[in-house]
């Protein structure tokens, strides 16, 4: 799906505009609440719609 124009960062941008949040908060790192939240919407969209192996976006968020 990455090469259909739908990646990594595209993504990033759609969870922040559900969430509401700016696109540095998807990524940031840490454990508090709304990081979490972010991060397993984040993580669930990237793995089931792009087919982003675990390890790969590991990789990408550090």
């Amino acid at each position: 799906m990455e090469a259909a124009g739908y990646g990594f960062d595209r993504l990033v941008g759609r969870v922040a505009r559900q969430l509401e949040v700016e696109r540095k908060v998807v990524m940031a790192p840490g454990k508090y609440a709304l990081n979490v939240k972010d991060r397993i919407l984040f993580c669930y969209s990237e793995t089931s719609e792009l087919g982003i192996t675990t390890v790969e976006l590991a990789r990408r968020l550090n």
